[in-house]
């Protein structure tokens, strides 16, 4: 480094926040005061230099062996459009936090340049690790927003033997925006390695110059290289105190193995009042932003300061938040202890079936003084207390766990949160087959009520809708050839959330989620009509009028055709509507299905629940007269086959209606006479339907009825 000293810029007053933890084994610490406020201790180089007029702090460490801090930040000598070219990465040092005198930059800087040609010609954000069980040249990591000019930015990777001079992996990105919220640019990276695993938290937009579209995504690595974006994403979103976020600063807790993240929070959408946010996380994913937010400095509630890096050394936090004056930014240093207790508890299982208990231990919390009390809420509405407890769920669904424990002698409190997730109950269906579509994380179940005729299904389901391009629900079927009317009476709905929870009847091609298919629901006040014509292509819904349960739903499916009906008493219909489905499969699905509109992500949700009763199903067998060996034409096969039958013990053709070729209710050689006269000889046509027609029988005989079939 050399003894060049970076220059005081301004002032800053003191900083007042509250910041709420959440871990799993969820631990909260909570930091009430930031105290030792020094304003401007490090920024922009001197007038000429490469960092002269911007600069931004991005990740702070502190080197075991020599006690020095280290810091990596942006700079740039222009005033580059805020996400276009002209950043480059610095390095920096101290010995002293709080001293603006003690900073020293790198002789080299910058020590991470974009000189071109390149994928990258800038950098855009930045986050750098330490690892020591890595090779000598990569015993610094980072990760940086490189960005291509044109509003494009991606991750890149470059790695360092001494955390000053860095080689960039390859020609290329190693994350790049590939989802829609994402638009053309990810940048941002705050990347942690919680000894198994390298998480990176990263900002998305489908348009920067809106701010408005900034997200959060996350995705995680096992080398730091080939990267898995999480299906969750976004994983944090503006909402509550933030009409805007961004920039985000993590650190690991490895005590309690628990995420911490500092970002840049709008109060306002024009941005004229910035501060910074605090959330926790206990799996990486699942966010939980401090009540307290937005955190401003003390007695200033109108400023704008940025998220920076914070390093923790024992129980004292570290920060160097982005303070204006803008463009340029400065760095100013504070402090905060630890004050809060630490809530921390176990869970037995997190993913929980209808019978199961969950078991929970609070043995791990810990208090300044001592833990006087443990008071649980377990998000159902019921309630417990002491350091162990168990609970039964009467409803499935996703439930927040939460525990709340108090210092004896301060009475202060420290909270912790755990989702947990109950599996719908499921029992024999017979003659129906019950099965999840879709991958619902909640998963669905069914189970019969009663016995015989008189048997109710009661379906429960997850799930996250039956629309879009894809389904996920929970479908109670029968798979069945040719036509086919299924009716039954819904007589309650409870449960979902949103106009996405719905139950009622299906004909569906396939057990595929963006399978084509046709239904009628009951949707809270109304029945509606659902229908996919081509597979992987967007579904169709159509109003059906004001529903009152109980109420009878109808689905037909007619050749390529599925229509839809309700009733009121299950004896005067009226249609919903139809679709058409060119090419129907001969073998559909048809059934029950239920969806319970799952948000997703840590939201509260409780599974839809449904019960149906009356439930009639019916087949139409349709063949063509003569065709014995169902092969759609008449051929001397179809004489063949019958005499094998009556003459030599073959099996019995499958549609005995069809085999009868002169319609007089009984097979005998004449059947065989009558279908080879009239395919050589030219006698009469064997009686309807067919043999060029597909059709029902006419007459009523005793021949056993046909398996349905298309013909």
């Amino acid at each position: 480094m050399s003894s060049q000293r970076s220059k005081a810029l301004g002032s800053l007053p003191a900083i007042f926040t509250t910041l709420v933890l959440l871990g799993s084994p969820a631990t909260l610490w909570s930091q009430v005061e930031w105290t030792g406020v020094t304003p401007n201790v490090f920024g922009p180089g001197e007038s000429g230099s490469w960092d002269s007029t911007r600069f931004r702090a991005h990740t702070l460490l502190k080197e075991d062996e020599s006690g020095e801090y280290r810091l990596w930040y942006m700079g740039s000598a222009v005033d580059p459009d805020e996400y276009e070219l002209g950043w480059q990465v610095g390095c920096a040092s101290t010995e002293d936090l709080e001293d603006p005198l003690a900073w020293s930059r790198h002789e080299a800087n910058p020590c991470l340049a974009f000189p071109g040609p390149s994928w990258d010609l800038g950098a855009f954000g930045l986050s750098v690790l330490r690892d020591d069980a890595a090779g000598p040249g990569e015993k610094y990591k980072m990760w940086y927003g490189g960005t291509r000019g044109g509003r494009r930015i991606s991750i890149g990777y470059a790695t360092s033997p001494d955390g000053l001079s860095w080689t960039r992996f390859s020609d290329r990105p190693v994350l790049e925006a590939d989802q829609a919220w994402e638009g053309q640019a990810i940048a941002q990276p705050a990347v942690v390695f919680d000894g198994a695993m390298y998480r990176m938290w990263y900002m998305g937009s489908t348009n920067l110059d809106d701010q408005n579209t900034w997200l959060i995504g996350y995705a995680t690595s096992l080398d730091g290289i080939e990267w898995t974006k999480h299906e969750s994403n976004p994983v944090l979103r503006p909402g509550g105190a933030d009409s805007v976020l961004n920039w985000p600063h993590v650190r690991f807790d490895a005590a309690s193995s628990t995420f911490e993240m500092w970002y840049t929070l709008w109060v306002d959408s024009g941005g004229s009042v910035r501060t910074f946010g605090y959330a926790t996380s206990i799996d990486g994913a699942t966010w939980v932003k401090h009540p307290g937010n937005p955190l401003f400095f003390a007695g200033e509630e109108l400023n704008r300061h940025l998220s920076g890096p914070v390093l923790r050394e024992g129980d004292t936090y570290h920060m160097l938040s982005n303070q204006p004056p803008f463009p340029g930014l400065a760095a100013s240093y504070a402090t905060s202890p630890w004050t809060i207790p630490n809530a921390s508890f176990t869970v037995s299982s997190q993913s929980l079936t209808c019978a199961d208990e969950v078991q929970v231990d609070a043995s791990r919390s810990a208090a300044p003084t001592s833990v006087g009390s443990y008071s649980w809420a377990f998000g159902d509405g019921t309630t417990a207390s002491g350091v162990k407890a168990s609970h039964g769920y009467a409803h499935p669904g996703r439930y927040l766990i939460q525990l709340t424990v108090a210092d004896a002698s301060s009475g202060d409190e420290g909270v912790a949160a755990l989702p947990v997730e109950v599996a719908c109950c499921r029992g024999d269906v017979a003659p129906w087959t019950s099965a999840d579509i879709g991958g619902p994380r909640i998963s669905g179940g069914a189970r019969l009520e009663g016995s015989g005729a008189q048997a109710c299904v009661a379906v429960c389901a997850g799930g996250s809708g039956i629309t879009g391009r894809s389904d996920q629900l929970h479908l109670v079927y029968q798979e069945l050839a040719g036509d086919a009317t299924l009716t039954a009476r819904i007589s309650d709905l409870s449960g979902g959330v949103g106009l996405a929870a719905r139950a009622g009847l299906m004909v569906r091609e396939t057990l595929d989620p963006s399978s084509r298919h046709g239904a009628v629901f009951a949707q809270g006040s109304r029945f509606r009509w659902v229908s996919r014509k081509d597979g992987g292509g967007s579904s169709r819904q159509t109003s059906g009028g004001t529903a009152a349960l109980p109420a009878w739903l109808r689905i037909e499916r007619q050749g390529d055709e599925v229509i839809g009906s309700s009733s009121a008493d299950g004896l005067s219909w009226t249609e919903v509507s139809r679709q058409t489905l060119a090419g129907l499969a001969e073998k559909v699905h048809v059934g029950i299905a239920a969806t319970g509109g799952d948000p997703g992500g840590s939201s509260a949700f409780q599974a839809l629940e449904a019960t149906f009763c009356e439930i009639a199903l019916s087949q139409v067998a349709r063949f063509r007269r003569g065709d014995t060996d169902g092969s759609r034409d008449l051929t001397l096969t179809d004489a063949i086959a019958l005499l094998g039958y009556l003459f030599l013990g073959t099996a019995a053709p499958a549609c005995q209606d069809a085999a009868d070729a002169d319609d007089d209710g009984e097979l005998s050689i004449s059947d065989a006479i009558f279908n080879l006269g009239y395919q050589f000889l030219g006698t009469r046509a064997p009686p309807p339907p067919g043999p060029n027609d597909c059709g029902v029988d006419p007459t009523d005989d005793a021949l056993p009825s046909c398996v349905p079939a298309r013909c």
